[in-house]
């Protein structure tokens, strides 16, 4: 891992760079609110209102998540966060139960 953007509410996503050793490529992975992911994404997902939609109604807490390619990673070092979340491909969603415990007020 190269660099780490904590999540922050304004941007409404986290990110990361990282090298993959194996092959010696570069990649930025982000997670995120699903609307803000979709909407940077490059591959947009057919239906994917309904299915956010279907998701949140079943109760259950969603991130997306994304990725892409880079040349010049060390370019990327001193990049300004908001350039991370330009031309993605969007891998997925993650959907999670998140119960309140019984002593949440």
């Amino acid at each position: 891992m190269l660099r780490v953007n904590q999540f922050e509410s304004k941007f409404q996503a986290m990110s990361v760079l990282v090298r993959d050793t194996s092959c010696d490529k570069y990649y930025i992975f982000v997670k995120g609110a699903p609307e803000k992911i979709q909407k940077v994404s490059n591959n947009k997902v057919i239906g994917f209102d309904k299915l956010l939609s279907d998701v949140s109604l079943a109760g259950l807490r969603c991130l997306a998540v994304a990725y892409r390619e880079v040349e010049r990673p060390f370019d990327w070092l001193t990049s300004p966060r908001d350039s991370f979340a330009l031309g993605l491909t969007m891998l997925g969603l993650v959907t999670f139960d998140n119960r309140l415990k019984h002593d949440t007020v």
